[in-house]
C-alpha cells in the first residue's frame, strides 16, 4: 500500500515533481483524534509564496524560452501611486498587443508589480520582439530588457514572488495571487500516482532526464502537517543524450523529522535578471 501520492507536471524541457506524504495520526487505540492544530500567519505565507513560485515556474518554463524578453519598467521622479502604476502599464499592454498583433505574433507574457518598500516598478516575460518597439511605447522612465538564457525558470519566479513579499504579505489577502499573466498561456496538466516513500530511499529520475541537485526541498505543510518532498527533473537534449555516459544522478532523502532548506535553494538570480 502506498503512502504517498507523486505529482509530475512537465514543463518543457523540465519536470516539476512533489511527492506528498500521507498524513499519519499518532494516538492511543482509546484516544479521540486530537484537532488540528492552527497554523501561524508566517507558515501559512511562507507555504503559500512556495505554491506561487512553483505554479508561475511551471508558467514560465512552458511557455518561454531562451531568447525570449525580461523586462523592467521603472519610473522617474515623483513615483506614481499604486493605481496610476496599474494604468501605466495597462495602456503598455494595449500597445504591445496592437504591435504583436501588426507582426502576427501572439502576445504572451507574465507581469508582477513591486511597490512595497522601495520604488515602484514592473516585471515582465514576453515573447521575443525587437527592442526599439518596445522602447516605444514605455516613456514613464528606465526601461531594461534582457533576453532569457536556459530553460530552467525557477529562480525567476521566486525572485518574482519574494520581490512583492513586502507589500502581498502585510496589506493583501493571503489568498491573493501575486503576478497577472495573459489568458493564451498554455497551462500543463499535472499526472498523480501512488508512491511508495521509505526513509533513505534514493529518488531515481525519469529516463533520459537528470536531477537538478539544488531543486530538492523537504518541508512540513503548516494545515495537514505532512511532508512535502519538492525537487525538478531536467530533460537531457540530443547532444548531451549522445554525449552522456551512464552514470548514477540519484538524491537521497535523509530520514529526519525536520529539514532545512539546501543552500541552492536561497534566491539566486543572473546578473542581467538583477534589478539595479
Amino acid at each position: 500500500m502506498s503512502n504517498a501520492y507523486l505529482y509530475r507536471t512537465q514543463a518543457g524541457m523540465i519536470f516539476h515533481n512533489e511527492i506528498k506524504l500521507k498524513r499519519k495520526v499518532e494516538k492511543e487505540p482509546t484516544e479521540k483524534r486530537k484537532p488540528k492544530a492552527n497554523p501561524t500567519r508566517e507558515s501559512v505565507i511562507n507555504e503559500n509564496n512556495n505554491i506561487a513560485t512553483r505554479r508561475l515556474a511551471v508558467l514560465l518554463d512552458t511557455n518561454f524560452c531562451e531568447g525570449d524578453s525580461y523586462i523592467t519598467l521603472t519610473y522617474r521622479n515623483p513615483s506614481p501611486t499604486q493605481k496610476e502604476a496599474k494604468r501605466h502599464l495597462r495602456n503598455f499592454m494595449k500597445a504591445m498587443r496592437r504591435e504583436y498583433a501588426k507582426q502576427g505574433k501572439p502576445f504572451a507574457w507574465v507581469s508582477v508589480t513591486s511597490h512595497g518598500g522601495h520604488r515602484v516598478h514592473h516585471h515582465m516575460i514576453m515573447k521575443s520582439i525587437d527592442t526599439e518597439t518596445i522602447a516605444k511605447y514605455w516613456t514613464h522612465g528606465l526601461l531594461s530588457i534582457s533576453p532569457l538564457t536556459g530553460d530552467d525558470y525557477t529562480p525567476i519566479a521566486r525572485y518574482f514572488i519574494n520581490h512583492t513579499r513586502d507589500y502581498y504579505d502585510r496589506e493583501t489577502d493571503l489568498n491573493t495571487r501575486r503576478y497577472n499573466c495573459s489568458r493564451n498561456l498554455e497551462r500543463p496538466l499535472t499526472d498523480r500516482e501512488h508512491y511508495q516513500h521509505q526513509p533513505g530511499k534514493e529518488i531515481k529520475p525519469k529516463r533520459d532526464c537528470y536531477i537538478i541537485p539544488e531543486s530538492l526541498e523537504v518541508r512540513v505543510n503548516p494545515v495537514t502537517g505532512a511532508e512535502h518532498i519538492t525537487y525538478r527533473e531536467k530533460r537531457f537534449n540530443e547532444e548531451a543524450r549522445r554525449k552522456r555516459r551512464k552514470r548514477k544522478n540519484t538524491i537521497t532523502v535523509k530520514p529526519q523529522r525536520f529539514y532545512t532548506v539546501p543552500p541552492g535553494e536561497q534566491l539566486s538570480i543572473p546578473l542581467q535578471y538583477q534589478l539595479e
